[in-house]
């Protein structure tokens, strides 16, 4: 890069020649600064990007219950777009939360227990012990306990379900 001074009369505007443009010396320093800036942030950025490091096999079972039972926590309280983001990225794509709503709030589920976590190669199953609602003839809806298994696999440093 070469610049060079092209005024040196006090009355006319300094200004240099950068790249074959002509630019006042204000502007030059400006643009040197941001250069500057950039390049820092830029560096900063690189090195904040790394991929989260992976959990320690050992405890896969551990947090793949307490995700999948938060998950749980938050379809009992109907914030199916938090529900959402428990989605693998694959699994989510073509599905939203009115989608998720339409499949569960006519089951009035209250929560659900994980009874049993296993980790097989990169998919821990969990059985989810699910407290939903059934509407019986001449009774009404009554509460029951009903076991679903879940597929849940690493993507990005966390656990996500796979939507069957």
């Amino acid at each position: 890069m070469s610049i060079s001074l092209i005024s040196e009369r006090p009355h006319v505007p300094q200004r240099f020649r950068v790249l074959g443009l002509f630019v006042h010396r204000h502007a030059a320093r400006i643009a040197v600064a941001g250069l500057a800036s950039f390049t820092l942030l830029f560096a900063l950025g690189c090195a904040s990007t790394a991929a989260p490091a992976a959990p320690d096999r050992a405890q896969w079972p551990t947090l793949v219950k307490a995700r999948a039972e938060a998950r749980w926590k938050l379809i009992a309280s109907d914030n199916y777009e938090a529900a959402m983001q428990y989605f693998t990225v694959a699994s989510a794509k073509g599905y939203n939360a009115s989608m998720l709503s339409n499949v569960w709030k006519p089951l009035r589920p209250t929560g659900a227990i994980a009874s049993d976590v296993s980790c097989d190669g990169e998919v821990c199953s969990a059985t989810m012990n699910t407290s939903i609602s059934v509407k019986l003839p001449r009774v009404g809806f009554r509460q029951q306990t009903v076991p679903l298994v879940e597929r849940w696999v690493l993507e990005n440093g966390e656990f996500r379900l796979i939507r069957n």
